[in-house]
Order: structure tokens, then C-alpha cells, then sequence
């Protein structure tokens, strides 16, 4: 009898943590919202990974792989996009910082 009221909580509480997770998937679907899709992958790392694979990549004397490893994500989409607003690095620190001038 313990045994079966155990479980029986248990579930319970199973089923009512997991309802929120599945009211916000159920709310992000209602609206439209696009299905997540994987990223393109980057035609240069796909070429680096194949010239991996087939053993024609530049060794050291020491046998350590020589270049430059692409990235696999593919940003072509981010050329010509200004990803920081005009003029926020510009201003920059100011050339000294004294708690004494912000002090009571």
C-alpha cells in the first residue's frame, strides 16, 4: 500500500513538472515561430576536413599539422553587416579613474 501511494506521487509530480515545458513548446508552435534549423557548414572547413581525411595536409618536421583551421560555421551572410553600432568603441575609458572624486 506505502509502495503504491509512493508512485503514485511520484508520477503525479512528474506529470505536473513537466506540464510548463510542455505549455511553452506548445506557445512558441502557436505563433508561427520558425522550427530551429542547423546551420550551413563552411565550405572551407569542409575542404579542410576532407584533405584531413585523406592525409594531404602540410606536416612540420615534427609531424604537427601546419595552417589554419577554418571555422565550420559559415558566415558568408554577416559580410558587409555592421554588427556593432557607429561609434560605441570610440568613446572608450576615460584616461584615470579615482573612487576619491565619486566618494561621500
Amino acid at each position: 500500500m506505502h509502495k503504491r501511494r509512493t508512485l503514485t506521487l511520484f508520477f503525479t509530480l512528474i506529470v505536473f513538472l513537466s506540464l510548463p515545458v510542455m505549455f511553452s513548446w506548445m506557445d512558441t508552435f502557436a505563433y508561427g515561430a520558425p522550427l530551429p534549423q542547423t546551420a550551413p557548414v563552411n565550405p572551407a572547413f569542409q575542404q579542410y576536413f576532407q584533405a584531413r581525411e585523406t592525409r594531404t595536409i602540410q606536416k612540420s618536421s615534427e609531424g604537427q599539422a601546419l595552417g589554419h583551421i577554418p571555422s565550420p560555421l559559415d558566415r558568408s551572410h554577416l559580410k558587409g553587416q555592421i554588427v556593432i553600432q557607429e561609434g560605441h568603441y570610440r568613446s572608450g575609458y576615460s584616461s584615470s579613474y579615482d573612487l576619491r572624486d565619486y566618494g561621500s
